[in-house]
Parts: C-alpha cells; sequence; structure tokens
C-alpha cells in the first residue's frame, strides 16, 4: 500500500500522513464502485502519491508517454496520464507484476478518466503458474461503453453496454474486474453502478514455462489520430473475492 505522504503532498508539505493498518478502514475511506461490491482483501493499492514504485509504463507510436500530473486527479493529488502514440492503434498501458496464490480470487479495481478520448480500454490479468499462461481479458469502448471479454477460444463477445466513458466534462469511471483465477473462470465486472456477470466465460490458455506470477495490465489502445490523454488513478489489487 503507498503511505509516507499524503496525495497532496506536492500542494501541502506541512503534516504527517497516518498509515492505514485496517482493510475495512481504507475501504471506508476509499468507498467501492457501488453498493454492490465491498468484498476482497486488499493486497495492493496506490494512488500515486508515492510515485510509481513497482508499476513498468509501456506504449507504442510516436509521442506516446505516460506522466504523473497533478490534474485531473480523483483525490486532488496526483493522477497518472496515459497518452498513446498520434496514430489510431497506438497504445499506452500499465503493467503491475505481483505473486498470488494460484487458488485465490481476485479483484482489479481502478478508476479512470477518458474526458473526449476516443479509445478502447484494455482491463487484462495474465496468470502464470509455471507451466501455462492464463490470459483473462475484457475491453470497454469509450464512445459507447460497450463491453467485451475473450472467452478460451482466443475471441472477444460482446456482454453488455455500461455508461458511456467518453464525455466532454471528464468524469471518473469506477471499474472493477473480479476473477476467479482457481476455478479458472470470470466472476463479474463493475462499471460504475452497472454490474455484469462473466462467470460463463474461461479464459484463453496456453503453454508458458514462465516463472509463476500475475501481471496485471491496463491498456489504452487510442480509436482516432492524436487522441487525448486518458487518467488513471487509485488502483486496487484484491483477493478473497466472493465468487
Amino acid at each position: 500500500m503507498a503511505h509516507g505522504t499524503p496525495d497532496d503532498y506536492n500542494i501541502v508539505r506541512d503534516y504527517w500522513a497516518t498509515v492505514v493498518y485496517d482493510d475495512a478502514e481504507l475501504a471506508v475511506r476509499l468507498g467501492a464502485p457501488n453498493s454492490l461490491d465491498r468484498t476482497g482483501t486488499v493486497v495492493w493499492f496506490t494512488d500515486f502519491s508515492d510515485g510509481l514504485g513497482v508499476i513498468l509504463l509501456q506504449g507504442s507510436g510516436t509521442g506516446y508517454g505516460s506522466w504523473l500530473v497533478n490534474q485531473p486527479s480523483l483525490s486532488g493529488g496526483v493522477a497518472l496520464e496515459l497518452q498513446p502514440g498520434n496514430t489510431a492503434s497506438d497504445t499506452a498501458q500499465v503493467v503491475i507484476t505481483h505473486r498470488l496464490h494460484p487458488s485465490a480470487s481476485v479483484g482489479f479495481e481502478f478508476a479512470v478518466n477518458c474526458r473526449g478520448a476516443d479509445c478502447i480500454l484494455y482491463f487484462e490479468v495474465w496468470h502464470y503458474d509455471g507451466t501455462n499462461r492464463s490470459q483473462y481479458s475484457l475491453y470497454i469502448l469509450s464512445a459507447s461503453g460497450q463491453i467485451a471479454v475473450m472467452d478460451s477460444d482466443g475471441n472477444y463477445y460482446l456482454v453488455g453496454t455500461a455508461n458511456k466513458l467518453q464525455t466532454t466534462w471528464g468524469d471518473y469511471h469506477r471499474i472493477k474486474l473480479v476473477l476467479n483465477v482457481g476455478g479458472g473462470q470470470y466472476a463479474y465486472v463493475i462499471v460504475d453502478e452497472h454490474k455484469f456477470d462473466l462467470s460463463s466465460y474461461k479464459p484463453y490458455v496456453v503453454a508458458d514455462s514462465t516463472v509463476a506470477m500475475t501481471q496485471w495490465v491496463l491498456k489504452v489502445v487510442a480509436n482516432e489520430n492524436n487522441m487525448d490523454s486518458v487518467f488513471a488513478d487509485e488502483i486496487i489489487i484484491t483477493c478473497n473475492e466472493e465468487v
């Protein structure tokens, strides 16, 4: 968990941050995407107030980049700006690597602000067990709110439509993807107040001898040339989810 400096450390420097040791208290402070979901144990959290830490930033295309910025952030402090390259289909992404017990049920939550960007948001969890790689992947079209999930055949299937993420006023939207990794299947996804059951879908599995670990990926793919930046804040990884 990020601690040691407050979220607005770059603005106010004259007080100590309080370390939160209790997950229940943390859940109350952070809130949840909606009242449907307050489950899981927080195992990793960042609001970027302590920098990038273990986060790896990647991308493609001329002009791509990612930076920590003061605005627009969710809590008045720091956010991560993701800027794909100048051409449609260019990317910018966040990669987090974490060790998780292979039987765990897990959650991947974050807040995202697309502003006017016409893009595809991919949320992926790559679980390696030393023999195979199980790829869980879901995308949302910012312009329409359509959601599609990758099934075991490697193809994406439409599962529903949530709120439109592309807005001129630039609201943040909370999204949480929950997976039953131990059971080898998706569980559900929450986008703001909308919840979609994904339990009939399974991950795409391929042979891969990479050491056991889990990678969490938030990827922005431009749907237009010279696309606006997308902002991310408050990324949370949980385990022991109710699935």
